[in-house]
């Protein structure tokens, strides 16, 4: 994020330093509090509240940062940087006009201003404007063409292919000194590059060291997180949810797609999505919004002694976020955030209505294919390891396993993108179905949709179900050693795919 120097005798310089080192680290919660203490003295410096902003946004408190930046923007209205944070926020948010509008004013303030070219892009390639996306994304490369992530963007939107001659540049860099950032988009750029061209061994090894550098921006406590989700199984089952029945709201608006990214959350959302009676929210972070406006600090033992004027405040709390983020009018509002499936209990305690969607696939197709994605800030921080990626799955396995045997039959469904992929139309029909709703023909084309999509795999979405995405190339044994012994540790450690 582009970020303006703190003016000498406007803001304490060194607290300032210190809050751009911290949010450098990831040590988000550290970075808001001093750029905070800084406003207390000097609540109208624009440089701060642009920071403070970023940080808000990276922690997915989106519409904080709207305010944040509607400030900043009241003290310098022609900062480019500030509309096209603004943007960015706005497009977080889903709300893509408002994103277009300040990312072109942007443009417009600073038209040589890469930055700017690059969030129009991943705005239009949201839309389903491919072409004209590229297109943007070309001119920021041509505007700043040393700068790795327009490289790593661009590659989100097109196939590489081996004469490509920006291919050859992004190779060029390897050899080139740079900042840890750019290095880390230089390598999942080069991953996604050499995946596309059939190397999946080269790519495999650009994806681990693009993986280990940003794992050293981001603060992940895995002994923390995994206990954390076994409290959570402890404290909240069958005989819990059975002394809270019908003490929560009763609306049936939400649907809930959840389980581990790169399982076909996104395909399950667009057939949906098709439906006329269906919007979507796309990964909203509205449920852990609203567990934070019930309790600044909310843990599992707490959540636990929650009964019914807790759960019907969670559930009023969601539910106006979640009518904010689409049009009025659906029958159902889609909510794909996928770390929900760790709130699973109180989702259904709270909201006992909600239709739920678990969508799985194979554990090491799921794995690879989230090792192979560079996330948006911090949402799935025990991806980059392979070690804790594979710990974290076998986390979720468990912990899914007990929310199927706490909940009554039938609640959740599980939807398997293999057998998605394979036998397309039953399967759609199950969904559809299980959401109350009846069946329309328009769920059989939503690659053909004009709804934006917000996710990592657009390309493929917007493109008819092949089932060569069933079983992506495999690096050799030897790499995938950590994973599958995290995986699975009581496997031979001989073991593995080639």
């Amino acid at each position: 994020m582009h970020r303006p120097s703190a003016p000498a005798g406007d803001t304490p310089e060194l607290a300032f330093r210190q809050a751009v080192e911290l949010y450098n680290q990831g040590r988000l919660a550290d970075s808001e509090r001093l750029y905070r203490q800084i406003l207390k003295q000097h609540p109208r410096n624009f440089a701060t509240l642009y920071n403070l902003a970023g940080v808000v946004w990276r922690a997915e408190r989106f519409e904080e940062a709207v305010r944040l930046l509607r400030k900043a923007l009241k003290q310098n209205p022609n900062s480019a940087a500030a509309h096209i944070l603004l943007g960015k926020v706005f497009r977080s948010l889903g709300r893509y006009d408002d994103a277009l509008m300040r990312i072109r004013k942007a443009i417009a303030l600073a038209p040589l201003f890469a930055d700017a070219h690059d969030a129009h892009a991943r705005v239009l390639a949201d839309l389903g404007e491919e072409e004209q996306a590229i297109q943007a994304q070309n001119r920021a490369i041509d505007l700043a063409p040393d700068q790795p992530r327009y490289y790593f963007s661009l590659g989100l939107m097109m196939r590489w292919t081996d004469g490509d001659l920006r291919l050859a540049a992004l190779k060029a860099f390897a050899q080139k000194p740079m900042s840890r950032d750019d290095r880390v988009h230089l390598h999942f750029a080069l991953g996604k590059a050499y995946a596309d061209c059939g190397n999946a061994d080269e790519a495999f090894r650009q994806q681990m060291q693009g993986g280990a550098l940003k794992r050293q921006t981001i603060f992940y406590d895995e002994a923390s997180t995994l206990r954390q989700m076994d409290e959570m199984c402890r404290a909240i089952d069958t005989a819990w949810l059975m002394q809270r029945h019908g003490e929560g709201d009763p609306s049936k608006l939400p649907v809930f797609i959840l389980g581990m990214p790169r399982s076909g959350s996104t395909l399950v959302e667009q057939i949906l999505a098709a439906h006329p009676k269906v919007r979507s929210s796309g990964e909203s972070a509205a449920f852990t919004a609203a567990l934070a406006n019930i309790a600044d600090n909310p843990v599992v033992q707490a959540m636990a002694q929650w009964s019914g004027p807790e759960l019907k405040r969670l559930a009023r709390s969601y539910l106006e976020t979640l009518k904010r983020q689409v049009p009025a009018g659906a029958t159902r509002i889609i909510d794909k955030t996928p770390w929900n499936f760790r709130y699973l209990g109180l989702i259904l305690a709270a909201l006992p209505g909600a239709r739920i969607i678990h969508t799985c696939r194979d554990p090491i197709e799921t794995s690879l294919s989230i090792f192979s994605i560079l996330f948006w800030g911090d949402s799935q921080p025990y991806s980059y390891d392979l070690g804790e990626l594979g710990r974290y799955y076998r986390a979720y396995d468990k912990m899914m396993t007990h929310w199927h045997d706490s909940i009554l039959p039938g609640v959740v469904l599980d939807v398997r993108y293999e057998n998605l992929v394979e036998d397309f139309e039953p399967q759609a029909r199950r969904i559809i179905t299980h959401c109350g709703l009846e069946w329309d023909d328009a769920c059989l084309t939503f690659a053909s949709t004009r709804e934006p999509i917000r996710t990592a795999s657009q390309l493929q979405v917007r493109k008819p179900l092949y089932r060569t995405s069933l079983r992506r190339p495999r690096p050799g044994s030897d790499l995938l050693k950590p994973l599958l012994a995290a995986l699975d540790p009581d496997a031979p450690t001989d073991g593995g795919a080639s």
